[in-house]
């Protein structure tokens, strides 16, 4: 379960950075 919320975390993480360089 811990390792399932970090893979999700790091998904998101992600997709912000590239939602930010996209900016």
């Amino acid at each position: 379960e811990k390792q399932k919320q970090l893979k999700e975390e790091k998904k998101e993480k992600r997709k912000t950075t590239k939602g930010e360089r996209r900016r």
